[in-house]
């Protein structure tokens, strides 16, 4: 199972936003910070290319990239640390307006919208076959009837699109939280997809919960060395999560 989502854009600065009224044909060099991701996440693959675009209209240029989270990105521009964030959606910039967790206050109007990267991303669920054989689970309501131990690999709070904004809705969509893993004697893998991917791979998760694309090759290595199953999912229960943050099924 996995839900498809609305992303939102790159975000700027409200500040640093002024200098897009100086004549285009100012050649000086732009010097900006981009932030909101780790530095083995695609978005670094991104910034460089950014970098590489940059440096080539305007000679002198310099795009750097500083290691953060999605919700550390808004953070990091509202505060002044950083001058773009490449990976806030719809979850961040609802959460850090209202300064809900993971934020501690409101950051709106200090930040704005810059471009939109793409529209789309795609959640996946699945599990181990040898896990859900082992506690009968095929579906999310089965999980909600069986409350069975699970190590869950899914990511930090601090990456609010691929958890509050996603899993943590379908838990209560079907009547639990995520403060319910531990409580039925489970534990987590905190982590990027890469991270929990290999959690799966070497034993140490039964359970996947994040972002990947569709058709990914490294899942399908995955699937290779430990049988996997997607977790099925009512589309009514689907839907009831996705309408939390506006996003699409």
């Amino acid at each position: 199972m996995y839900l498809k989502r609305l992303m939102v854009s790159t975000l700027v600065v409200a500040g640093f936003a002024l200098p897009a009224w100086a004549d285009f044909n100012d050649k000086q060099p732009i010097t900006a910070t981009v932030t909101g991701a780790t530095p083995s996440g695609y978005p670094r693959t991104m910034v460089e290319g950014l970098d590489a675009v940059v440096r080539d209209a305007y000679p002198g240029s310099s795009i750097s990239f500083k290691p953060n989270s999605p919700g550390g990105g808004v953070l990091a521009i509202a505060e002044g640390q950083a001058d773009f964030t490449a990976t806030a959606t719809g979850t961040e910039v609802r959460l850090a307006n209202e300064g809900s967790f993971p934020y501690k206050t409101p950051l709106k109007g200090k930040f704005s919208l810059a471009m939109k990267l793409f529209d789309v991303q795609y959640i996946h669920v699945f599990m181990t076959k040898e896990w859900a054989d082992a506690n009968g689970i095929r579906s999310w309501a089965d999980i909600a009837a069986k409350k069975p131990r699970m190590r869950l690999a899914i990511n930090r709070p601090d990456n609010p699109q691929t958890t509050i904004g996603g899993p943590y809705e379908m838990m209560k969509a079907h009547g639990f939280t995520i403060d319910d893993i531990e409580k039925w004697g489970g534990s987590f893998v905190l982590g990027n997809s890469s991270t929990g991917l290999a959690a799966i791979v070497d034993g140490k998760a039964d359970v996947f919960m994040n972002v990947r694309n569709l058709g990914d090759a490294l899942i399908k290595d995955v699937a290779s060395k430990r049988p996997l199953l997607w977790i099925d999912a009512d589309p009514a229960k689907m839907k009831q999560a996705a309408d939390a943050f506006n996003f699409a099924v």
